[in-house]
């Protein structure tokens, strides 16, 4: 940590006029985000960027104390926090992901029923965000005799379904392209504001240039 704190501090020092603090998701695959960086970068290049993986609980007490400027973050929980805001992204649906060789990976939409007697393979509840939990109550009271596994992050979801353990059900924009497993969407009517926040006590040109920067990628990819 030393080194680090070290390292950083030279760079700093020597190269750039103010840095920018980002916090992201394990759960999520930002796609816009190279191109975010690329072009904050190209326009900005006097800020140094800093990004740091966190889970849906840490990131709050991280920027409510100014240890991050920005956070990628769902939108529930913003609300019941002082001084934060929020903005929108996009929404995202939820999706079943199992391997192509089994037998709902034929259907166009699978239903909470088709779920019985399953392998599931869910997010920890206590990394994700509270509409991701409310689903996965709501497949425990729909689905009690499923074996049930719990996973980390979707890289490792991934790994569980291609080692045949299960069936992982996540949101639909935390999903990776991989050729060996299908993509089917889940007949359930939740879905997550997902999008960016910031401490409103923030007010450095930085911030608001990223925010830009990140509103104009997400409309180019719609």
């Amino acid at each position: 940590r030393t080194n680090i704190a070290i390292t950083k501090t030279r760079t700093y020092s020597q190269t750039f006029e103010s840095n920018l603090s980002i916090g992201y998701d394990p759960h999520v695959e930002i796609k816009p985000l190279p191109h975010i960086l690329r072009t904050f970068k190209a326009k900005f290049p006097h800020v140094y960027l800093s990004l740091r993986m966190t889970n849906f609980k840490e990131k709050w007490d991280l920027l409510t104390n100014f240890k991050f400027d920005l956070v990628f973050t769902s939108q529930e929980g913003t609300e019941d926090i002082t001084g934060i805001e929020y903005t929108e992204l996009f929404t995202g649906k939820f999706v079943c992901i199992l391997p192509r060789e089994h037998l709902l990976a034929r259907q166009k939409l699978v239903q909470l029923a088709d779920l019985q007697n399953q392998s599931l393979i869910l997010l920890d509840p206590l990394k994700c965000p509270p509409e991701m939990t409310r689903v996965q109550n709501a497949l425990h009271l729909n689905c009690p005799d499923c074996t049930v596994y719990f996973s980390d992050s979707a890289a490792i979801s991934y790994a569980m379904i291609k080692g045949t353990l299960g069936i992982a059900i996540i949101p639909e924009f935390a999903c990776l392209a991989d050729p060996e497993v299908a993509t089917i969407p889940l007949d359930i009517a939740a879905a997550i504001s997902y999008g960016i926040a910031w401490n409103k006590k923030q007010v450095r040109s930085e911030i608001k240039n990223f925010i830009s920067i990140t509103k104009q990628a997400y409309c180019m990819t719609r």
